[in-house]
């Protein structure tokens, strides 16, 4: 009898690889294609600097300075262009060839623009897709989104008004599940701009069109203000462009690395077939106190109404975290009735779900629990 029983969890451990599209890389490395999408170009300039400069000459220096940096460190990843020259791109276009390519980051440089000379505003910013906090995103948010309507049957290729504020966070929950990622990666590359001595306005969210289709973790760089004449002479300079690029280079660096860390550490833990073969004796470590749940999706607002739905219904919990909220199922006593849900889950659409444990109320590693089971 414990033969089968031990037979039929393996059986479910295969088929949850199956399910979850055998997303296991041998080779450890999650992150092989980045996209990097240089801002504007072509007939959109972009933002005009305090002098002559204008913004997509120095985006496109930064773009190509950046992925020549990855592709000499690591010239197995795959780097991606939407432009490398000066060529206008629609917004709709950018995020496709990411989608296209499969990419696992897109990174989209741009420079910004005070409203008025009087602000003097100066420094980078780095955004995620959200909804707009404050009237300064909202501002830089429309600018960007202006090009639209440059763009040839615009009206059909978004089926928004970009001057519109409700229609911004359109299909931002596409985006969601990946939230936290991007809030991640955006904290890295503003840390490095103050490590390279610039000055940071920090980490932001805001509904950019170039940032609503993409289906991976995606940021938008303001790398600086042009209309600052110290710092547009800062980037349209040779040794600044290389100071920009080095900094997103040294935060993709670190990103990788922490991600393919965090991933190493599970693949460990779900390669080994013992926790699997052990699940009758698993049962036992409810003694112990641990439970499981499964984190679903990280989100940055709870005002989607299917997301509402499961709160209403009780089948979702809401977790706070630093600075997005997790969406949580209720507990469960095993790893196999946690790790049987999760499948129904991820048929259910929500692919990125995944078993975090609980000891006493406190979250721990898997590793502490396999442990325990032994």
């Amino acid at each position: 009898m414990v033969m089968k029983i031990k037979l039929i969890y393996l059986v479910i451990f295969i088929s949850a690889f199956a399910i979850s599209g055998g997303q296991i890389h041998e080779d450890n490395e999650l992150l092989k294609t980045v996209v990097i999408d240089a801002g504007h170009g072509g007939k959109d300039s972009g933002c005009l600097g305090a002098t002559t400069s204008k913004e997509k000459y120095v985006t496109l220096a930064i773009a190509l300075e950046l992925g020549k940096k990855i592709k000499a460190a690591y010239p197995n990843i795959n780097v991606v262009y939407t432009r490398e020259k000066d060529v206008f791109v629609e917004l709709h276009k950018r995020a496709k060839i990411a989608n296209e390519h499969n990419a696992d980051l897109f990174i989209s440089i741009h420079c910004n623009a005070a409203i008025t000379q009087k602000q003097r505003a100066s420094g980078s910013e780095t955004f995620a897709l959200g909804l707009h906090r404050a009237d300064d995103n909202l501002e830089i948010m429309k600018r960007e989104n202006d090009v639209i309507l440059l763009e040839e049957n615009y009206q059909e290729n978004y089926d928004y008004n970009p001057n519109s504020p409700e229609n911004h966070i359109i299909n931002a929950l596409v985006q969601n599940k990946h939230l936290e990622q991007s809030l991640n990666f955006a904290t890295k590359i503003e840390r490095e701009f103050v490590l390279a001595k610039r000055k940071s306005r920090g980490v932001k969210q805001a509904g950019f069109a170039v940032l609503r289709g993409a289906t991976m973790p995606a940021v938008l760089i303001e790398s600086g203000f042009l209309t600052h004449r110290i710092e547009e002479s800062f980037l349209v300079s040779k040794e600044g462009q290389s100071v920009m690029a080095n900094a997103i280079f040294n935060a993709f660096e670190a990103y990788k690395k922490e991600i393919n860390s965090d991933v190493e550490k599970e693949e460990n833990t779900l390669k080994s077939p013992q926790i699997i073969l052990k699940v009758p004796q698993v049962k036992e470590t409810v003694k112990k106190g641990f439970e499981f749940k499964i984190q679903l999706a990280a989100v940055s607002n709870l005002e989607n109404p299917n997301l509402a739905a499961l709160i209403e219904a009780e089948a979702v919990e809401i977790v706070e975290g630093k600075t997005v909220k997790k969406v949580m199922s209720k507990s469960f006593n095993s790893y196999e009735d946690a790790n049987e849900s999760k499948q129904l889950w991820v048929e259910e659409g929500f692919t990125d779900a995944f078993i975090v444990v609980y000891k006493d109320g406190i979250r721990v590693s898997m590793e502490e629990f396999k442990a325990a089971a032994e």
